[in-house]
This record gives structure tokens, C-alpha cells and sequence, in this order.
């Protein structure tokens, strides 16, 4: 993938320092590896995005598997259309023992047991990359956070017969320090989804997941038909949570399609979330935009929670560029 100066929008190269363009703007790698792309004027504050203390309790939070089974299915939708674009595809992910053998995800009574997909088409099917040649196909995880999902993708896609190069960004430094020292295997930059530095046509596939983004910017960094795959709350999602803390809580609003995309596939993914410990309750809080009302709120019986089952509901919906 060709990245490009945040600054001049001229094409960067990368080095172990660090990156650089033709007009001499810099940008340093930090010592775990990723490298700073955001430069001051994309930023509303000093230090945009979420803190360490946020960035930490979703490290714990996610490595603890509450939301593997979300992972899991946006991996299937990513290996399906990595192996339509490439022929020889498809038979080496189906037989990729990583994945299809998984115990871990396979066996987990309190995620795998629970979860309910209930999926339906919503459009045109979705077409081959244009101009596809032998060259790693380019996954953008835009608002990676600390890498969680980036790294389910470059580990679950690492198969013989694909060849994938994964990214992600994300406008928390705090956020980017975890991953990369977590996930060598994928390239991390301090980037804001607003404006990407990626150069025009260069991701095959781009993914948002709980992530805001701009239409027109996911557009020009896409190749012609690429596709957009985005996870947002479905209606219900984590609503005794937000029963605990609103007195009339409310179910979330079903997001519009991004201009210039049609949708060619939507569905709820469904799980429930069985918390055992306060500390993954205060944990799943600091995740969410619920974690400001419930300090303001004063001590109610919500608070004195040991344990904990909410609804996760998540609607994943793939996008693909429209036809100019």
C-alpha cells in the first residue's frame, strides 16, 4: 500500500526510522514501531483519542474474549471476499486448521453458544477487485484502537494461497503504543479516518469497526469496486447496560448508507455478554460513550454490580464503492 504525506498528499517512503516525501516532511517511528501521521492541524487537542486508562481496559476487555464472536464473523466475510478475488483462495482458507479448527472460539460455551447471526442480502453481489494482480490484496482497519481486530485479520488470513498485508490506524497514540507491540505482524500509524494517509485506489478492503470515517475519503482511498465493511450497535445493543444507568434508556438508530456505496450485505450479529467481575463491568463501561453518565449519576444499586449479562446486538453491514 502506498501511504502518502498527511502534509502534501506526495507519496511517502518508508523507512526503519521512520517516513518521508520529496518536499523533505518528516515522520518519526516510534520505538514500538508504528509512525506518527497525524500532523498538528488534523488534531482537536493535544492528544486526540482515547487515554492509556481507556486504551487499557479495552485491551483487557477484548483479550478477554467478550467480543470474539463479532471478530470471528467479520474474518468469514473478509476470507469469503479475499478468496472471490483470488482464485486460488479457495480452498486453502477452508482448510486452514487456524481458523476452521479454532477450540478457542469453537468450544467457548459462554461466547460461541450464544451467538445468533441472522443475516440477508441487501443488494447487488459483490464484484472483482479491478485490474487484481498477484500483489498482496490491502486491508485498511480504520479506528483499529489497540489492534485487537487488526491483529484476528492479518493472524486469521495468514493462509497459503493468500496473501494479504494488513494496516491500521487509529488517532490515539495511547492506542497505537499497545498495538504495535502486540501485533508486529501489521503496519500501525497514528492516522485520523478523516484523512487518510493513503494514497488514491489502494485498499481492496477497508473496515470500521465502532468507528466514525468520511465518505468521500473511504471512497478515494478504495480500488474500483472495494469494499467497505462496517460494524456499528444494532438497536438493542448492550441495553441492560444502559437500563442500569439511564432511567429511559434508548434503542440506537439503524446509520444510513455511506454515499457513493452500495450495500450488498447486512445482518445483526447477536451474543449475549456474561460478566463476572466488576472489573470487566467498569472495563465495558470505559469503552463505551455510557462511562461519562454513569459518574454522573449518583450511587444506585448499578453500582454495587458484581456481575453482570447484557445483550451484545451489532449490525455488520459490506458496502462496496458504486459504479462512477
Amino acid at each position: 500500500m502506498q501511504w502518502r504525506c498527511p502534509v502534501c498528499a506526495r507519496p511517502l517512503l518508508l523507512a526503519a526510522q521512520g517516513a518521508s516525501c520529496e518536499l523533505g516532511h518528516q515522520f518519526d517511528r516510534a520505538r514500538q514501531g508504528y509512525i506518527n501521521l497525524l500532523p498538528a492541524q488534523h488534531k482537536a487537542s493535544r492528544n486526540p483519542g482515547d487515554d492509556a486508562g481507556m486504551m487499557t481496559a479495552r485491551h483487557d476487555f477484548l483479550q478477554a474474549g467478550y467480543y470474539r464472536p463479532l471478530a470471528m464473523r467479520i474474518l468469514e466475510l473478509l476470507a469469503a471476499r479475499l478468496a472471490e478475488s483470488a482464485s486460488s483462495a479457495s480452498s486453502s482458507y477452508a482448510n486452514n486448521a487456524n481458523y476452521a479448527n479454532n477450540a478457542n472460539y469453537a468450544n467457548n460455551a459462554n461466547h460461541a453458544n450464544n451467538a445468533n447471526y441472522a443475516s440477508n442480502a441487501c443488494g447487488a453481489t459483490a464484484g472483482d477487485r479491478s485490474g487484481a494482480t498477484k500483489a498482496p490484496a490491502q486491508l485498511l482497519d480504520c479506528g483499529c484502537g489497540e489492534g485487537y481486530y487488526s491483529g484476528i485479520f492479518a493472524a486469521g488470513l495468514d493462509s497459503p494461497g493468500l496473501a494479504v498485508q494488513v494496516a491500521g490506524i487509529d488517532i490515539s497514540r495511547a492506542a497505537l503504543r499497545l498495538a504495535a507491540r502486540q501485533y508486529k505482524q501489521v503496519v500501525f500509524a497514528v492516522a485520523s479516518n478523516f484523512h487518510l494517509p493513503v494514497a488514491d485506489a489502494q485498499v481492496d478492503i477497508m473496515t470500521r469497526i465502532f468507528a466514525p470515517g468520511d465518505d468521500q475519503e473511504t471512497r478515494r482511498v478504495l480500488v474500483p469496486g472495494g469494499w467497505l465493511i462496517v460494524a456499528s450497535p444494532g438497536p438493542r445493543h448492550l441495553f441492560e447496560l444502559k437500563a442500569g444507568i439511564y432511567a429511559r434508556p434508548t434503542e440506537h438508530v439503524e446509520p444510513s448508507v455511506p454515499e457513493g456505496f452500495t450495500c450488498i450485505h447486512a445482518e445483526r450479529v447477536q451474543f449475549l455478554l456474561q460478566l463476572q467481575s466488576r472489573a470487566a463491568i467498569d472495563a465495558l463501561l470505559k469503552m463505551t460513550p455510557f462511562a461519562w453518565a454513569a459518574r454522573q449519576k449518583a450511587a444506585t444499586a448499578f453500582d454495587d454490580l458484581k456481575t453482570l449479562t447484557t445483550s451484545a446486538d451489532i449490525l455488520l453491514r459490506s458496502y462496496q464503492v458504486s459504479p462512477a
